[in-house]
């Protein structure tokens, strides 16, 4: 993808990764100054392991650290919206693939035993809840602008319900459209506020996309969104908060969570 010429910053394109000044990882993707080429600054930019680590370090908090920095051309950025954060989506036949097969993943042999076949079916279409080959569950963020931000594959014991922590959690977003892609999750389930009939509901808001999933039988009179987690899909941030806007939210945290 070609970078827009009127930013001057913007996220390396290329596959190079480094060290994460957090999480001390390989996954960390610097801000490029588009006019040397140059990294800004060796911690200014973000890490790419979104839902473990999610550092991100801008060129405009960096420039507000160092305002000396600033004369060095009179193109520095000043304000966020100078930075290049063009947002790449998954293919929407990607994701109509995975949910055609939502049959074969392992959290609708639960919901299939805890509801009906039906019920367990029309929860997988309404939330876009697919399976990956293997016959893991594929959980797909769409926004309220019908775009596909992310998807997020779980495994689950099909009998119980309860999620397999030896497995662990991965994103395959850029195994399907590549390294270099600029993926920014959104909450899971956010599509559905843009149904007329949940125009007027309240927002039940919690983390596992699994218990959205579930409350949303038991309690209908809400639109149940996923965070993926206490710090899952940023969601404090207002560019994925925003949607919530003029809405009545009630927060569910986990036990032991603010």
């Amino acid at each position: 993808m070609a970078i827009d010429a009127k930013y001057r910053f913007s996220l390396d394109r290329s596959s190079k990764k480094t060290y994460c000044p957090s999480c001390r990882q390989k996954r960390f993707v610097s801000y490029k100054d588009n006019e040397t080429g140059d990294d800004v600054s060796n911690h200014v930019g973000r890490c790419d392991r979104e839902y473990s680590c999610g550092y991100h370090f801008t060129p405009s908090q960096y420039f507000k650290e160092h305002p000396e920095k600033r004369t060095a051309s009179p193109m520095l950025i000043t304000d966020e919206a100078l930075i290049s954060n063009t947002v790449d989506f998954l293919p929407f036949d990607s994701m109509d693939r995975s949910v055609k097969l939502h049959g074969r993943c392992e959290l609708f042999s639960f919901l299939r035993k805890l509801f009906t076949e039906d019920i367990a079916r029309q929860l997988c279409l309404d939330y876009f809840i697919g399976s990956s080959k293997d016959g893991y569950t594929t959980f797909w963020q769409v926004d309220t602008d019908a775009k596909v931000r992310q998807v997020k594959v779980i495994r689950y014991n099909p009998v119980t319900g309860k999620r397999n922590k030896h497995a662990g959690v991965f994103f395959a977003g850029k195994k399907i459209v590549g390294d270099s892609a600029n993926l920014e999750q959104c909450f899971f389930g956010e599509h559905l506020l843009c149904l007329l009939q949940n125009e007027k509901k309240p927002v039940a808001l919690v983390e596992s996309e699994k218990t959205a999933v579930i409350a949303s039988v038991y309690y209908p009179e809400f639109v149940w969104l996923a965070t993926g987690g206490k710090h899952g899909c940023k969601w404090t941030q207002h560019s994925v908060c925003k949607v919530l806007s003029g809405k009545k939210v009630i927060l569910f945290p986990d036990l032991g969570a603010y």
